[in-house]
């Protein structure tokens, strides 16, 4: 009978273990997922944006040529900034990754 039980725990423990490691790759899965689609609205973004500038008339104002030229060099480092974002996430990702083998098999 005792060996049943043990049996069965160690069943269990396997069990909780496969689902710890699921979800753990689960959510990598889903960062990877989340970045990759950030990365690709930034593209679009960024190629509309330059679609848009590239229509818009030169205004013949100067207040108004000034305030256009600002707009526009503030969006371009919005999206300057973006990619930055982008990157850090994909280095926290890696950083967690690496970090994640050292612990492994150290869970209680």
């Amino acid at each position: 009978m005792k060996m049943f039980e043990a049996l069965g725990m160690a069943w269990h423990m396997a069990k909780q273990a496969y689902r710890r490691e699921v979800e753990t790759r689960a959510g990598f899965e889903g960062t990877f997922v989340g970045i990759a689609t950030g990365a690709v609205t930034l593209i679009i973004a960024i190629y509309v944006f330059s679609q848009i500038v590239d229509v818009m008339p030169t205004p013949t104002n100067s207040d108004l040529a000034n305030s256009t030229n600002t707009t526009i060099k503030t969006a371009g480092s919005a999206f300057n900034l973006g990619a930055v974002a982008l990157i850090v996430l994909v280095a926290a990702m890696i950083l967690a990754l690496v970090a994640g083998f050292g612990w492994r098999g150290r869970e209680k």
